[in-house]
């Protein structure tokens, strides 16, 4: 019995059979109950026991936790202590955890009163599970009161405790200290002080724990991999699974999803391909998870061919995986083949959703196909029920735009439903650099500096438009414009992979040992250019 419809004919057997009051018949009854989460008929059951005890009450409010409903399961608590029932030591563990889910801090402090009350203060399963709450809501102060009065202190309570300081700010060397003082560690007590460093973003703590760690399962380097990735060093991330591979540690479908979007943010289609090829040689299942993390990778480091091919030999594909696989083909200027595998994914059976349509728009405007881009616009809505977003609108403005339509996509940014962000205005102004329009570009140009008054981007655009229609004035009022301290600079970074190697390269940049050669081929190519 393992749902409501399987379970629904046998409790109608238990009535007629005179079994409805048969504890260990109505306790398994709410068990099934919590797995398939119809928490309503299981109170419908237990209300049917005239007398429960102590045992119906404790499953009742465990299944409740399971069926993620824990406040349900403190309101039995409340309702165990109305009837008078007594306590026994699985009863406080379980109320605890229910607090736990829901960071019922009051009620939290109320069981334990009901603990000490009840001569339970000494039970290390109630003291670990109090522990555990106390940790959880933040007041590390209480936690620690609770575990120096523990008579007995496990693994558990030990990494509880140690979690608790790891987690909370400003208590990074109360964490250090108290975990040197644990009397046996594990690899599970090291990842967990690992993982609750990085929760709150200390990542130099987390790197502390991980270099000081045995380093011996997949768990401890996933977590450090996808912490790195987190805070946006890619490098360090995939540098840590290489280093990890080494050590012949054999990653996991995290580890590896972790790595690929590393390689993809930041371009490096030769760690990508190393990736897949321990993907194949460890035999890892090309799931709908692995594949669609490796179509995305190639197609953002340039390899729209690879994608597809990975696409094609993938047996399971989900609505994720075709989006991903549309995005890419749209972002590649394959516009034709976008919109064939949009209608082959339709043809399937799959129903496309607010970032399929994102990704059909584009292709749209790569090709300018407006009337197709207009058309599918109002498929969306009409045919699949989704409301169009910023995101949307901005790849209706683009299409318009690129397509020579610039008083028109001016007059869509200017009447949409939601106000047009940065992204709108400056698919509009990219549009008139394509097509010279000085006019629509200024506009364009005077609502995004009302919106982003300091991005030096759009300066540079409105710089280069001026440059495009030789008004060579204007081009030096703004750049003087641009000396202003409050105009935030970003240099300019571009990347290429030759043989193997990426290289990096800023604005101005001269730190490279072939500058002098690429400088001198940059002048070359201009030349011919002019």
């Amino acid at each position: 019995c393992t749902g409501l419809a399987d379970l629904l004919p046998i409790h109608g057997r238990v009535i007629k059979n005179g079994l409805a009051q048969n504890f260990i018949l109505v306790a398994k009854m709410l068990v099934v109950c919590s797995i398939s989460g119809c928490m309503q008929y299981a109170m419908a059951i237990f209300n049917q026991v005239r007398t429960p005890n102590v045992f119906l009450y404790n499953t009742t409010i465990r299944a409740c936790c399971n069926s993620n409903n824990a406040r349900l399961g403190i309101l039995f608590y409340r309702r165990l202590c109305g009837d008078g029932i007594c306590h026994d030591s699985y009863t406080f563990p379980f109320v605890l955890t229910a607090c736990r889910k829901v960071l019922a801090v009051a009620e939290g402090r109320q069981v334990q009163g009901h603990i000490i009350k009840h001569g339970f203060g000494a039970d290390v399963l109630t003291q670990t599970h109090l522990l555990k709450l106390l940790a959880d809501c933040g007041d590390v102060h209480s936690a620690r009161q609770v575990f120096e009065e523990m008579s007995m202190r496990d693994l558990v309570s030990w990494t509880t405790m140690v979690s608790a300081y790891a987690s909370r700010e400003g208590y990074t060397e109360s964490a250090f200290r108290l975990f040197e003082e644990m009397p046996c560690k594990d690899q599970i007590a090291w990842n967990s002080m690992m993982v609750a460093f990085l929760q709150w973003g200390n990542l130099v703590a987390a790197r502390r724990v991980f270099d000081l760690s045995p380093q011996g399962d997949v768990v401890g380097w996933t977590a450090i991999i996808r912490g790195y990735a987190k805070e946006g060093d890619y490098w360090e991330s995939l540098n840590l699974y290489h280093m990890m591979r080494t050590r012949c540690v054999r990653p996991n479908h995290v580890t590896i999803v972790s790595a690929l979007s590393a390689s993809a943010h930041v371009g490096s289609l030769r760690d990508g391909m190393l990736i897949h090829q321990h993907i194949e040689k460890s035999g890892v299942f090309l799931d709908e998870y692995v594949g669609t993390t490796l179509v995305d990778m190639y197609s953002k480091c340039g390899s729209i061919e690879s994608a597809a091919k990975v696409f094609g030999i993938m047996k399971r594909r989900d609505l994720y995986s075709w989006n991903t696989m549309i995005q890419g083909l749209a972002f590649h200027g394959r516009g034709t083949d976008a919109l064939k595998l949009f209608n082959q994914m339709r043809a399937n059976g799959l129903i496309p959703n607010e970032i399929t349509f994102i990704a059909v728009l584009t292709a749209c405007s790569h090709m300018g196909l407006v009337d197709l881009g207009q058309f599918y616009f109002t498929c969306m809505k009409n045919e699949y029920g989704i409301e169009p977003s910023i995101e949307h609108f901005g790849c209706l403005v683009d299409l318009l735009g690129r397509s020579g339509f610039l008083f028109e996509a001016e007059e869509l940014a200017k009447r949409m439903p939601i106000e047009a962000n940065a992204v709108v205005w400056g698919a509009l102004l990219g549009a008139c650099k394509l097509l010279g329009n000085l006019d629509v570009g200024e506009r364009a140009l005077r609502e995004l500096l009302t919106l982003e008054p300091e991005n030096s981007g759009n300066y540079v655009l409105l710089s280069n438009l001026y440059a495009e229609t030789n008004r060579w004035d204007d081009v030096e009022c703004v750049r003087k414009m641009m000396k202003d301290p409050r105009i935030e600079r970003r240099s300019g970074c571009s990347s290429i992979e030759l043989g193997g190697v990426l290289h990096e390269f800023v604005r101005g940049d001269k730190s490279h040992p072939l500058s002098r050669r690429i400088y001198e081929t940059l002048d070359r190519l201009a030349l011919q250019l002019d």
